[in-house]
């Protein structure tokens, strides 16, 4: 049994830890010294810490544990106040570089990225939670994951037909007769895997796949043979494992219609003339204005949150506004309207939702404006990607994900027709792939930024490689952003729309 031990934190937690987390154990220690005790008698494969911790303080609890030979491998994951007043970005970096902390959250942590967090130090995968309400954040997530399952469904036959490609180059190389060009076609398919299969959940064999794109880069050993059929049967079981998962996946609740309800403003603010002054200018634009009483009922969903956090109080009082937007709008962009400004404030505003931090005082328009890159104002076109890569999985992922995120997606496999696309999709950004045949992703992007009608459309580069010289030549190219293969949807979406806001106008 995996075990996880926590310090400093309720043992409510601990409890829904365990909950989240099949075959793992989850102990909780009060004191600095209970923890060192529970470490040294029984051992941990994750200490998640809290820098509140005494008896001893949490500092010396790490310090201890990076002296102890059994222990000093030990991840930790240190959860803290985020306090400007008392929170130095120094004692950060000493965190760090010093005491080795694997992982830092801030108070009130956020449970789903604890999760995240203890899942990745620890690497099991959460249990399966229920069927979410249709209209939360967690209900668009399950229709997001059942559009990947349909897409994954249709790729993984094309998927087996690449494993049965490398199979043939292990075949070829313990026979000594594995060519230049096949070994170039396993090469790319290896290639093509490695991007692919982690967006369906496959982290391991985007791992395998890798490799043996690494084993095929240059001229095969014959020695080399066993390791390339070894690999190929990992990705073969892998993917019928993961086939047997998916083989029916049931639709989940399809989200409430309706096509015509402008996007909503949930305006929280002790200032009449405050709410007055932005709830005029969000109803210009479109949308829909609402104050604190109108969200009294618990039946509304806002699209986004403008938090008045001036008159709170002093101390935490601010930052409990904001943990109760949060719970009652969670996964909502939040505008952070404060006089707060010191750099850990904003972090930890950043960490709770905040989308755009305003400071007093507030620019007429401003609230607008800020809306208007983050929500879908009724009228305005939907603003269009265009992905260019060779391989329909992963154009078929992007598809599943961005759409969901109210994008207009046109896919292109095909490199060698890309201009011709490109002048009749218009789009307001584009999402390459380096690695195509015939015509790769950088003499794309040149193409582009050489054009004086389309070298401002910002580009962002998916790849596999993340070496120095393929970031190099992405940037080079001109490319605004670049991320690695397999791609994580939550930070795909958060690059796009980071890239689209600071387009110009």
């Amino acid at each position: 049994m995996l075990r996880i031990l926590i310090a400093g934190l309720p043992a409510s937690l601990g409890t829904w830890l365990a909950n989240q987390l099949p075959g793992v154990t989850v102990e909780v220690a009060f004191s600095g010294q209970e923890a060192l005790d529970m470490l040294r008698a029984d051992g941990a494969r994750l200490l998640v810490l809290d820098g509140a911790v005494e008896d001893p303080a949490a500092g010396a609890v790490v310090r201890r544990i990076r002296a102890d030979e059994r222990l000093a491998e030990l991840p930790v994951l240190y959860t803290m106040e985020m306090d400007a007043s008392t929170v130095k970005e120094a004692d950060l970096r000493r965190l760090v570089t010093e005491l080795h902390v694997d992982e830092l959250l801030f108070q009130p942590v956020d449970r789903s990225e604890l999760l995240r967090a203890v899942s990745r130090l620890v690497q099991v995968a959460p249990a399966e939670r229920p069927a979410a309400p249709p209209d939360s954040a967690e209900g668009a997530q399950e229709r997001l994951s059942y559009a990947l399952a349909q897409v994954w469904k249709r790729a993984r036959g094309p998927v087996l037909d690449r494993i049965a490609v490398l199979e043939r180059a292990a075949q070829a190389v313990a026979g000594g007769g594995l060519t230049e060009p096949m070994r170039e076609t396993a090469r790319r398919e290896a290639h093509r895997l490695a991007g692919a299969l982690g967006t369906f959940g496959l982290g391991e064999g985007s791992v395998h796949a890798r490799e043996l794109e690494h084993l095929l880069g240059a001229p095969v050993p014959r020695g080399q043979a066993g390791r390339m059929a070894e690999l190929a049967a990992r990705l073969k079981a892998d993917v019928h494992a993961r086939a047997a998962e998916t083989a029916e996946p049931a639709p989940p609740p399809a989200a409430p219609a309706a096509p015509n309800a402008p996007p909503v403003l949930w305006i929280t603010t002790p200032d009449g003339g405050l709410a007055a002054g932005v709830a005029g200018e969000v109803r210009a634009l479109g949308l829909r204005a609402v104050l604190d009483a109108e969200m009294e009922d618990g039946t509304l969903r806002p699209d986004a949150v403008f938090l008045d956090l001036r008159s709170r109080g002093e101390g935490e009082a601010e930052w409990d506004a904001f943990a109760r937007a949060g719970r009652r709008a969670p996964g909502v962009p939040v505008l952070a309207y404060t006089d707060r400004d010191a750099l850990l404030d904003r972090v930890r505003a950043l960490k709770m939702g905040a989308r755009t931090i305003l400071h007093p005082p507030l620019s007429p328009g401003f609230v607008g404006e800020s809306l208007q890159r983050m929500l879908p104002v009724p009228g305005a076109a939907r603003q269009t990607i265009l992905t260019v890569d060779d391989d329909p999985a992963v154009t078929g992922s992007l598809r599943a994900i961005l759409e969901a995120q109210h994008f207009t997606i046109h896919t292109l496999n095909d490199p060698l027709r890309f201009w011709t696309e490109l002048r009749a999709v218009k789009p307001d950004l584009l999402v390459l792939d380096i690695d195509m045949p015939h015509l790769n992703g950088i003499e794309l992007c040149r193409v582009v930024r050489s054009d004086p009608e389309w070298r401002h459309v910002p580009v962002v580069f998916l790849t596999a490689r993340s070496d120095a010289d393929t970031v190099y030549r992405v940037f080079a190219a001109g490319a605004d952003d670049f991320l690695n293969k397999p791609v994580v949807g939550p930070e795909l979406v958060s690059r796009i729309r980071n890239r689209l806001e600071r387009r110009p106008a």
